[in-house]
C-alpha cells in the first residue's frame, strides 16, 4: 500500500473513515468541506486498501517542506459498511 494524493473520489470513503474515529476524536462537523479544501491544496494523503476504500488518512498543514500533520487516522481490521 502506498501513500497517495487524495482525490475527491475518496471522500465517500474517506468520510466513513472519519465516522469510526468520532468516538475517540469527538465530533469533526463540516469535515466534508475540510477535507474537500485540504484536497484542492494538495495537503490530503490517503492510503486505499484493495477495493479503493480509504484505510488511512492525513491532512497536513504548514507549507512545504515544513508541513506538520494536523490530522491522521488509520483503519485497523476491515470496516462494516
Amino acid at each position: 500500500m502506498d501513500v497517495v494524493p487524495a482525490t475527491e473520489a475518496d471522500i465517500p470513503s474517506w468520510l466513513v473513515l472519519v465516522r469510526e474515529v468520532e468516538p475517540l476524536f469527538g465530533p469533526m462537523p463540516r469535515f466534508d468541506v475540510t477535507l474537500k479544501n485540504a484536497i484542492a491544496r494538495g495537503t490530503a494523503q490517503c492510503v486505499r486498501g484493495a477495493d479503493d476504500r480509504v484505510v488511512g488518512g492525513v491532512l497536513l498543514g504548514g507549507e512545504a517542506p515544513d508541513h506538520w500533520i494536523r490530522w491522521l487516522a488509520v483503519q485497523i481490521g476491515r470496516a462494516h459498511v
